[in-house]
């Protein structure tokens, strides 16, 4: 239940901040996902995470970092791919129907977007 409430709470400050540009509020105010409207909510959605510049997280998984010995370099992209798939899966999330939301809250953003399609 802590994790729930800790992903909700993360979920609502990520959609104020993003709701501070009304434009993109007004995105997810019309368009929330129903399954029905897939291709249009899926054309929305990847125009907000474009100008996030999240939308990568779509297009390839998560990079592996095999041992702590790894460059800092591949930590530092592994850990950037972390927390931006976990701001677009949040995005996703707010973007649906409460009914999917629940269906789907346990997935990351390339999987999610995998099994929608």
């Amino acid at each position: 239940m802590h994790e729930t409430n800790t992903r909700s709470l993360y979920i609502n400050r990520l959609i104020d901040k993003i709701s501070s540009n009304i434009s993109l509020q007004s995105i997810f105010d019309a368009n929330k996902l129903t399954k029905s409207n897939f291709l249009e909510w899926y054309r929305n959605l990847r125009i907000v995470l474009k100008q996030e510049r999240r939308l990568y997280v779509f297009e390839s998984h998560i990079p592996r970092v095999s041992n702590e010995d790894a460059l800092i370099e591949v930590k530092t992209k592994y850990h950037r791919h972390i927390d931006d798939d976990e701001q677009a899966t949040c995005v996703i999330l707010a973007s649906m129907s409460p009914k999917l939301q629940i269906e789907y809250e346990n997935m990351d953003a390339y999987n999610l977007i995998k099994h929608l399609k």
